[in-house]
């Protein structure tokens, strides 16, 4: 991508929001024909998406191998929150969540490059936890993603929360645990419970 449109709509989701940015302004700042945005983008959202989630690694490729399925987790984890918590980030998620119902090209981008991918990436994470003998309870392993990404958008873009250094590590704690199957140890003593 041509640096200057990527900085052109980065600079304008930080100063007005994605609501006001417009393809426009976006050719207007960068020194490029309107024209020539459209002929690489279906519109903003698609233009918007790959400026601001383009850079980061599509399906947790370059994710850190860590030798442990609760390391990869918690890798995956910081990954997607520091890919959300960016000024651009934030400006633009809402407006492209608002746009999925009707941007059938965002949409399948989506789909595409990055929703399967990351399901994959994270079924590579359960099939090697698996060869390293760390045993996992049987669940697909593109439900733990979805738990994993909407978890992240709920409180990052719903809820309005800063981003937490501790928080990656809570989630894959949790994700982890519900990963992983009892043992008589581990197991609630039903004589400590309150009546």
């Amino acid at each position: 991508m041509d640096a200057s449109i990527a900085d052109a709509a980065i600079g304008l989701l930080r100063e007005v929001g994605y609501a006001n940015l417009t393809m426009g302004e976006v050719a207007r700042r960068a020194g490029v024909g309107k024209d020539s945005l459209y002929r690489r983008w279906s519109g903003k959202a698609a233009l918007v998406h790959e400026v601001v989630f383009g850079r980061y690694p599509s399906g947790y490729r370059d994710a850190p191998a860590t030798g442990s399925l609760l390391g990869d987790v918690e890798a995956l984890t910081t990954m997607l929150q520091d890919a959300n918590t960016t000024p651009e980030a934030v400006a633009a998620i809402p407006g492209l969540l608002g746009e999925l119902g009707q941007a059938p090209a965002l949409e399948a981008r989506l789909r595409d490059q990055f929703y399967e991918p990351m399901r994959a990436g994270f079924a590579a994470v359960i099939d090697s936890a698996h060869a390293r003998g760390e045993t996992t309870v049987a669940v697909a392993p593109e439900l733990v993603a979805d738990v994993l990404v909407g978890t992240i958008l709920f409180r990052l873009s719903l809820l309005r929360m800063e981003a937490d250094a501790s928080f990656p590590r809570e989630l894959a704690e949790f994700v982890v645990r519900a990963l992983t199957p009892c043992t008589p140890s581990s197991q609630p003593n039903p004589r400590s419970r309150r009546r």
